[in-house]
């Protein structure tokens, strides 16, 4: 809690304003729709980077739409909910740091356990952590 007692940071936490949205939303919004938010913005903008970069090479800067799009996405995205799409992006394997429900228990039933590297789980969770990976 970078050398604050456990008390001071609750307190201070709540004049984060990235904090704070992603509290409320998370407390709002179904976990696993998040996940998905989160993923078609990262996808998103990770494949509109490339388009971008494409127009750049072959020197068609003429078209204005997918740079105006990658910066509306990078304000969005990664300056402003960086830290809340990352939380968002893990929650398939959340599971293996805390006690929240898991991936796994979403698709075969209560007692599953934590299984995110097994089948069928794993074909969502190595996509989602190689995006991780390219958003980071």
């Amino acid at each position: 809690i970078y050398g604050w007692n456990a008390a001071t940071y609750n307190v201070i936490k709540f004049f984060d304003p990235v904090f704070v949205f992603g509290w409320l939303v998370s407390s709002a919004v179904p976990r696993y729709t998040l996940f998905i938010l989160a993923f078609l913005l990262v996808g998103t903008a990770l494949a509109d980077t490339c388009v971008v970069v494409t127009l750049f090479r072959a020197g068609e800067v003429t078209q204005l739409a997918p740079i105006k799009l990658l910066r509306s996405l990078v304000g969005l995205v990664v300056v402003l909910l960086f830290s809340s799409v990352i939380k968002w992006l893990l929650i398939p394997i959340e599971c293996l740091a805390s006690n929240v429900e898991s991936f796994s228990e979403e698709i075969h039933g209560e007692g599953t356990g934590c299984e995110p590297f097994q089948l069928p789980e794993i074909i969502v969770v190595v996509p989602t952590l190689l995006l991780v990976a390219f958003y980071a």
